[in-house]
């Protein structure tokens, strides 16, 4: 395969700094939890809650305005659309 196509240009491609060592800075269950926190749900009982899937829509829907003194997290503020 020639250097000038796209495939082989991206498999030797050259990373110009090393992956981290430690843990993303915010990971899945951490967004996950602190959406929860910010919908004002509690950890242990969401999955159960999310079964009934008229309710947790009527939940989910109504969520607009922070619960609470809770600092919302800029990512969910942006994905709220605030």
């Amino acid at each position: 395969m020639p250097l000038s196509r796209l495939p082989r240009m991206f498999l030797t491609a050259w990373c110009g700094y090393p992956r981290p060592q430690r843990r993303p800075d915010y990971t899945y269950g951490g967004s996950l939890a602190a959406a929860l926190e910010y919908a004002g749900i509690e950890q242990e009982g969401w999955m159960e809650l999310a079964q009934d899937r008229a309710q947790w829509r009527q939940l989910v829907n109504g969520i607009r305005e922070p619960v609470g003194d809770i600092e919302v997290n800029a990512v969910l503020m942006r994905r709220a659309g605030a």
